[in-house]
């Protein structure tokens, strides 16, 4: 959380993701301005496309 804020507010990188393994946390970043990748939501969204 602490490098995606450095990256996004000090240094001013317009487009910053991080990667979040809790899913607790993502609306935290997002709210921050931080784009996110769940790779555990990536897994499930992916095995249900597959059993469809």
């Amino acid at each position: 959380l602490m490098s995606g804020q450095l990256a996004r507010h000090v240094m001013r990188i317009p487009v910053v993701v991080c990667l979040v393994r809790d899913s607790h946390l993502l609306s935290i970043y997002e709210n921050l301005g931080i784009k996110t990748i769940n790779p555990d939501g990536l897994l499930m969204e992916a095995i249900k496309e597959g059993l469809d």
